[in-house]
């Protein structure tokens, strides 16, 4: 899941993985996770031509999760 840090004006764009989403309001459009506010905003910064597992350690590392592959 992509989230924009930015309220008004365009923040960084940085990824939250969907496994991560504890609960969906879809009633007042809401996505709630087990993350602070503090760490997503100070997540690694999307770099869409740069989505590989390099870059994929380096999320699970900042957020704390374990991986889901085995090297």
């Amino acid at each position: 899941m992509v989230v924009d840090t930015g309220n008004w004006w365009s923040g960084r764009k940085v990824i939250v993985a969907p496994a991560w989403i504890a609960h969906v309001d879809w009633q007042h459009s809401n996505v709630y996770v087990n993350l602070s506010r503090a760490s997503i905003e100070s997540g690694p910064e999307l770099d869409p031509k740069k989505l590989d597992r390099a870059y994929e350690r380096q999320l699970y590392e900042h957020y704390g999760r374990d991986n889901y592959w085995w090297c």
